[in-house]
């Protein structure tokens, strides 16, 4: 009867423990289907995250590739340290340098293989015109008396150069970048025009009965046609709405190219620009799709059914 007693009073608490048991499985395997589920969503929207983040920055990406053509105006500086040229007969004390502004053209083409970093080459083609004289004042006799005479000695110069530039820019903003780099310069056409003459008094004339002479209209003898050296220039875009994807610039540079314009002679020419470029990207704008647009497929879709 003790151990009958016995299994009444411990057979309530077996059963107990066993429902209680069984409550609890059930509980942690629900919350474990719940927990799987849950990171599965969240796996999903991390990757339609990245995927979204991916389509910004490929749409809001400049394009890599960039062309640009151009117009403006140069002014040339010559420095110079001469008397004659190779071959020409000259009495002047020597030219000591000019200047001359002249129209130029020029294309680009450029590739971004960073986003501030930018590879240019431009071709461009200009003037580099001189324009030089040197005074002297010369005792001379007019019939009458001696007397001082002014003599002019001028050179005129007419010279066509291509350039060549392999440039790095880089962007300080989105609308202002410097560049440098390295340029060849190839002198395609040249001519020059010298001459002395009496600027005063009147009434003199040289040996030739005329008020000039030593007169030259020819090519320059003995030109360098190529010379290197380095191109600085700063660059300013603007950006307008209407006519993208074209893209206006304002740009100034410097070129500067030692070594002698005249084998044997002092004389140098370095170039500042000022011009204005119109920029072309030709890869279109990507666009994003809209939150709306019917061909993404519905969230309903996109949501496995849920086990019971």
């Amino acid at each position: 009867m003790r151990e009958e007693a016995g299994l009444l009073e411990s057979g309530p608490y077996h059963r107990v423990s066993g429902t209680t048991l069984l409550s609890i499985a059930a509980l942690l395997m629900l919350s474990s289907l719940l927990m799987q589920e849950r990171a599965v969503a969240q796996v999903s929207d991390s990757i339609d995250l990245a995927v979204t983040r991916e389509a910004v920055s490929e749409a809001s990406a400049p394009s890599r590739w960039q062309f640009g053509g151009g117009i403006g105006a140069a002014l040339t500086l010559h420095g110079a340290d001469f008397s004659t040229l190779p071959g020409l007969p000259s009495c002047s004390p020597g030219f000591e340098g000019g200047s001359a502004v002249a129209p130029f053209l020029h294309l680009s083409s450029g590739y971004r293989p960073a986003e501030r970093s930018r590879i240019e080459i431009a071709l461009g083609f200009g003037g580099l015109g001189a324009s030089m004289e040197s005074d002297e004042t010369v005792p001379v006799f007019n019939g009458t008396e001696g007397t001082d005479a002014t003599f002019r000695h001028q050179l005129d110069a007419s010279i066509t150069a291509l350039l060549i530039t392999l440039r790095y820019r880089y962007a300080l903003t989105e609308q202002l970048s410097i560049a440098a780099g390295p340029h060849l310069r190839i002198i395609t056409g040249n001519s020059i025009l010298m001459a002395e003459r009496i600027v005063e008094p009147a009434g003199i004339l040289f040996e030739n009965d005329r008020r000039t002479r030593l007169g030259w209209d020819g090519p320059i003898p003995g030109i360098n046609r190529l010379g290197a050296g380095l191109g600085l220039g700063a660059r300013y875009e603007i950006d307008l709405e209407g006519v993208r994807p074209l893209r206006p610039a304002l740009d100034l540079g410097f070129d500067w190219t030692p070594g002698d314009l005249v084998e044997g002679r002092d004389w140098s020419a370095q170039r500042i620009s000022v011009g204005v470029t119109v920029l072309w990207s030709p890869e279109p704008e990507k666009k994003l799709p809209s939150p709306l647009d019917p061909t993404l497929p519905d969230e309903a879709d996109r949501t496995e059914p849920r086990g019971s």
